[in-house]
């Protein structure tokens, strides 16, 4: 019995790692394939790949990487990337950046510094690629662009997953510990300097409805097209001023939203006064806004917060009573 039981084991390991050695040979010649397309549709396509990982995983690692594509202009480089691939469960992959990255445009290049950056991505089983559920996250990451923009953040959790609240429905959240503007940016919003560098709180829930499910295909071919928004909740503390909202609204063919946001401002009158200080709210404007404004907290009880609908209707943005202008335009 122990022999026939040895019989068996050493057949099952040597099948397996067949199995892997010829999903290895299958994946490698892939990538070949796929960087050889690039070449010869003109693009910059540069890099070594070692593909290792038995027996759990096919880890597809890439050193040295450049990408350009001179049609667009955009380029990526790094000097390590990892694609895995969990070999027994194939439609599961996990990518790996390094600690320094470059991407181009053709009017800015964006310097990335992060530690652990990773991503999880599974699709349905037996699909052309259906996002089931994907996270991102990042203990830190710093994002600098040659443009004058930039952010960083510290424990970056990016999430979405399929939801069970209908077809073709996402789960949405974004959660940071710490988020702090570009210098330049601070310099905007807060002229004064006597705010902190950095917002304590950044996090958002939402359910976010879909024509289709999302798939590979979807931002391919820029046909993710959002039908409705359910904004579970949007939270920022920054210093001693928070800011709440939560609502539902629809989106049309064009992208244009229409329904109802709820607001909750704590501290307003600073926040309007930074917007009007920064030039993002015209002067004249920013004390008519003020005067109406006031009307509305006084009615809550509490004049140094603000709890206002948010609403989008005919193309337009409306803050209570008084018309912002014309309302954003959601096209994925």
């Amino acid at each position: 019995m122990p022999r026939v039981l040895t019989t068996i084991l050493l057949a099952a390991f040597f099948l397996y790692g067949a199995y892997w050695f010829i999903g290895k040979s299958t994946r490698e010649q892939g990538l070949e394939r796929w960087f050889d397309e690039r070449a010869a549709a003109g693009w910059v396509a540069d890099t070594e790949v070692e593909l290792k990982g038995f027996p759990n995983r096919y880890d597809a690692v890439m050193t040295d990487l450049n990408l350009a594509d001179p049609a667009s202009g955009w380029a990526w480089s790094a000097p390590r990337f990892e694609l895995m691939q969990l070999s027994y469960q194939p439609n599961h992959y996990i990518a790996r950046w390094p600690q320094s990255q470059t991407v181009s445009s053709p009017d800015q290049k964006i310097n990335v510094i992060s530690e652990d950056l990773r991503a999880s991505i599974i699709f349905e089983p037996r699909s052309d690629f259906i996002i089931d559920r994907a996270t991102l996250t990042a203990n830190t990451i710093d994002i600098q662009s040659t443009a004058n923009w930039g952010a960083a953040s510290e424990d970056l959790v990016l999430a979405l997953r399929q939801s069970t609240k209908g077809e073709a429905h996402y789960d949405l959240a974004v959660k940071t510990s710490s988020f702090r503007p570009s210098n330049a940016l601070l310099l905007e919003i807060d002229r004064a300097r006597v705010m902190p560098e950095s917002f304590q709180l950044f996090e958002l829930s939402a359910v976010a409805a879909f024509a289709d499910k999302l798939s590979r295909n979807s931002f391919n071919n820029n046909s993710a097209d959002l039908t409705h928004v359910d904004l579970e909740g949007l939270n920022l503390e920054w210093g001693d001023l928070a800011f709440r909202a939560a609502g539902e609204f629809d989106v049309d063919a064009e992208g244009y939203p229409s329904g109802r946001i709820t607001v909750r401002a704590e501290n307003w009158e600073r926040i309007l006064d930074m917007a009007i200080a920064a030039d993002v709210v015209n002067v004249n404007f920013g004390e008519t806004l003020r005067s109406g404004l006031s009307l509305l907290a006084r009615f809550s009880g509490k004049p140094d917060t603000l709890d206002v609908p948010l609403s989008f209707t005919n193309k337009e943005t409306r803050l209570g009573p008084i018309t912002l202008g014309p309302a954003p335009r959601l096209k994925l």
